[in-house]
């Protein structure tokens, strides 16, 4: 004999599947999101960051050579007796430059071992996007069918496969319309 189910909400099981639902897309779009600022991060080591950072070093070293002349003229000049503002900036810029150099070294640096260490984050973000567009789908699907089922179940009393039938017998076959016992 088949036993009853004990349903005590259909509509927690509906809410469920609707907070999937919800998300489903919200973790699709950070997923997303994550992939675009990969990429973002990538192409700023590669092009943008390297460009920028050769052009500072690059600035700063004429900037530099500019306040060292301006020191050697200083220094040479008969006129002058103080070059402690040439001076200043001199350390200035070679701080400038410094900071420069040490920032494209740290980019190239970076550049290096970004893809060895982004790798195996991106392939578990991949694995978790293949989860969420293969089996969540699934699942959320699966819910709907449960929640039809259990609504039919609670309904009939019956499980949707099962299929009420009474016995049949032979005066039933001959008679098919019970108030008409004649």
């Amino acid at each position: 004999m088949v036993e009853s189910a004990n349903i005590r909400s259909i509509q927690a099981i509906e809410s469920f599947r609707s907070r999937m639902i919800i998300y489903l897309r919200r973790a699709e779009n950070t997923v997303e999101e994550i992939s675009d600022e990969v990429s973002r991060v990538r192409q700023w080591l590669q092009h943008d960051g390297l460009v920028y950072w050769r052009r500072q070093a690059d600035l700063r070293k004429r900037k530099l050579e500019d306040a060292q002349q301006l020191l050697a003229a200083a220094r040479l000049s008969a006129w002058r007796e103080s070059t402690s503002s040439e001076r200043i900036a001199v350390e200035k810029a070679q701080r400038d430059y410094d900071e420069a150099a040490e920032k494209l070294a740290a980019l190239r640096s970076w550049n290096r071992h970004f893809e060895q260490r982004a790798a195996p984050l991106i392939k578990e973000i991949g694995k978790f996007s293949t989860t969420l567009s293969t089996e969540m789908p699934k699942a959320t699907a699966y819910l709907k069918s449960v929640v039809k089922n259990l609504s039919e179940y609670a309904e009939t009393g019956m499980h949707p496969s099962e299929t009420r039938t009474a016995p049949v017998e032979d005066a039933d076959l001959l008679n098919p319309d019970p108030e008409d016992n004649s």
